[in-house]
């Protein structure tokens, strides 16, 4: 049974079920981490966290600047990994061509192509949206990057930005950075000076302070 609903409605189903069929296999979508736990000890025999998978597989389509094999999986020592043939020279080739196995020791077991798998045909040929998948050691893998690395497919990388309650406002930082060590200087003068004592007219001791608007 498939539980595809909301977390709660997922929990409810599966107690349901579990109620009326104990040896049922029952697969739920979780919609957040938290929610992993209570849905297998509800009964689920998988919880799949489609969010955050789908989340982690975008983020490694995400170019940071230069193009790396990002490794999906691995099995027995050997890592499965995927890289984008954009803006390299191995775009507009086919996998005869390019032999991959020969120049760095790396197979190729299918191809990524507008979220369709091929599988790895010799004559198929590598176009710009291509993301070839390969396996190997980790040391083939390394030097498929070395391969790479040189190439810039993204002339826009993503850059990660400080969170904006770590910054400083532009109107404080501009203000700080004009005012010089003498206005400084000035301004604590300014906030320490005191009232200085004079003898007014009728021969009375008064105060005046030289921050009043009228001086008294």
């Amino acid at each position: 049974m498939f539980a595809n609903s909301s977390d709660a409605d997922n929990s409810n189903i599966i107690l349901t079920v579990r109620e009326r069929a104990e040896t049922i296999r029952i697969v739920a979508l979780a919609e957040v981490d938290d929610s992993i736990d209570i849905l297998e000890l509800s009964g689920a025999t998988h919880v799949l966290p489609l969010k955050r998978q789908l989340g982690e597989h975008l983020a490694n389509r995400v170019s940071s600047g230069l193009t790396r094999a990002n490794v999906i999986g691995r099995f027995h020592g050997l890592l499965l990994a995927e890289f984008p043939v954009h803006d390299t020279p191995l775009q507009r080739k086919t996998l005869e061509e390019i032999d991959l196995q020969e120049l760095v020791g790396v197979s190729v077991v299918g191809v990524w192509d507008h979220g369709v798998l091929h599988r790895a045909d010799p004559t198929l040929r590598l176009t710009t949206t291509c993301v070839p998948v390969v396996i190997g050691t980790p040391e083939q893998i390394d030097a498929l990057n070395e391969l790479l690395v040189i190439y810039n497919v993204n002339p826009h990388p993503v850059i990660p930005l400080p969170s904006p309650s770590a910054t400083v406002p532009s109107s404080k930082r501009d203000s700080s950075a004009q005012r010089t060590p003498r206005d400084r200087g000035s301004a604590r003068r300014r906030r320490t000076v005191a009232p200085r004592p004079r003898l007014s007219a009728a021969g009375r001791l008064v105060y005046h302070c030289p921050r009043h608007p009228c001086g008294a």
